[in-house]
């Protein structure tokens, strides 16, 4: 008895000692803006692979892109653009915020390319978007790509990005086209009528880089339909043209949306992947929601139930936002067995889905949302020691899991 107490103080007193997670300090947004990268020459292949955030030294360093990869050999420039995707970022700074692309071919590396550039800090939303190599060969054809942080495994800030895509551009046909000005970088490039650095529009340049006039005070009610007005019928009536200059609104019934989907976030205390009993929720926990370009968020209460209502039927992503656990929590179950703390799903009119479970062995955390769980067991000495042999399996799998600096997390 007195040696499984040794046993389970001594894989706490380890578990305490394990470094903790940076928490960042910012609003993680979605990815708004589509692949800047494009080419005139024949033969240019763009691989868009947004979506995925990787960290620096935190894991997940990488993830792997499988589909409709096929690169012919060849010799190639190569050009990456990445994503910061977060908001209140701008005094804040975030070095070596960059990734590389390894390509392989039947399972081995064919090729690594250089490191993207620095995502700029002094915006939100940033990104960057250039060269990285000139004529790097592929010795043969490339069906699958791995995309790491420059920076895996490095200690230091957080230092996380959005690989947002790649473009190769072909040299046998570099001399024969221009490549395209790239919108957005900051360099007014021909065609472009203007490059302010950014691909949002209304601001005097539009998100395809041409000028925007900016109309100052339009007459309405003179006949005339000046920049700014939809119509201009010359009187005042609400028929045809509203006294605003607006076309009249034509009263649409939307469509009444009644779909929900949650459920619960756990605390697996024994590490299993299975909620069992007297495992309680853990409170607090962020969730957010993407279908198409919206996001929706949510809290877990005291019980660590979520629930997003009034859905239309569309496919939805259920995130849990890791900086809102504890720093010691590492995932154990989600419903597609990807542990990549996103659960995808797609509704139905009037779907209640209530399976988008997520499971968090929380080993320095009483309760993952700092709530006491009430005592069970046989006893204190026979909790001891279970508690020590779940602390020593859960320390082999947590650390097991920080020591793969190649951990791939799939679409």
């Amino acid at each position: 008895m007195k040696t499984i107490i040794v046993l389970a103080t001594l894989a706490l007193t380890i578990l305490f000692l394990l470094p903790a997670d940076t928490k960042v300090h910012a609003t993680e947004s979605p990815v708004e803006s589509s692949c800047h990268l494009t080419s005139e020459i024949e033969g240019s292949i763009v691989i868009d692979y947004s979506g995925k955030r990787i960290f620096a030294p935190h894991s997940p360093h990488e993830f792997a892109v499988t589909s409709d990869i096929n690169i012919s050999a060849g010799t190639y420039d190569i050009y990456l653009e990445g994503y910061d995707g977060h908001e209140g970022r701008i005094a804040e700074n975030q070095k070596e915020e960059q990734y590389k692309v390894i390509l392989m071919g039947g399972g081995a590396t064919v090729a690594t390319t250089n490191p993207s550039g620095d995502v700029p800090d002094d915006k939100d939303d940033a990104f960057w978007s250039g060269k990285t190599d000139t004529s790097l060969t592929l010795s043969k054809n490339v069906d699958s790509l791995r995309i790491r942080h420059a920076h895996a495994g490095k200690q230091g800030k957080s230092n996380s990005l959005i690989p947002t895509c790649m473009m190769l551009v072909p040299e046998k046909e570099q001399e024969k086209k221009p490549i395209g000005a790239i919108c957005g970088n900051g360099k007014k490039e021909s065609p472009e009528e203007c490059d302010d650095g950014n691909a949002a529009a209304g601001d005097g340049c539009s998100s395809s880089c041409s000028l925007e006039r900016i109309i100052i005070d339009p007459v309405c009610g003179n006949g005339i339909a000046e920049a700014g007005e939809q119509c201009d019928d010359g009187n005042a009536d609400e028929n045809n043209c509203t006294s605003q200059c607006r076309f009249p609104e034509v009263q649409v019934e939307k469509e009444k949306c009644e779909a929900e989907i949650g459920n619960t976030v756990w605390n697996d205390r024994n590490a299993n992947g299975i909620q069992d009993e007297g495992e309680e929720g853990i409170t607090d926990v962020k969730l957010k929601l993407q279908y198409g370009d919206k996001v929706k968020t949510d809290r877990t209460n005291f019980r660590g139930r979520y629930k997003f209502e009034d859905l239309c039927a569309d496919t939805y992503r259920v995130i849990v936002a890791t900086e809102t656990l504890d720093p010691s929590c590492y995932q154990t179950y989600d419903k597609d067995g990807t542990l990549d703390h996103t659960s995808r799903h797609k509704l139905d009119n009037d779907e209640e889905y209530t399976k988008a479970d997520f499971g968090y062995h929380c080993p320095d955390s009483s309760s993952g949302g700092g709530r006491k769980s009430p005592d069970t067991g046989a006893g204190p000495f026979a909790a001891a020691a279970a508690a020590g042999s779940a602390s020593i399996a859960s320390w082999i799998a947590y650390r097991r899991m920080r020591d793969e600096s190649a951990t791939i997390i799939r679409f």
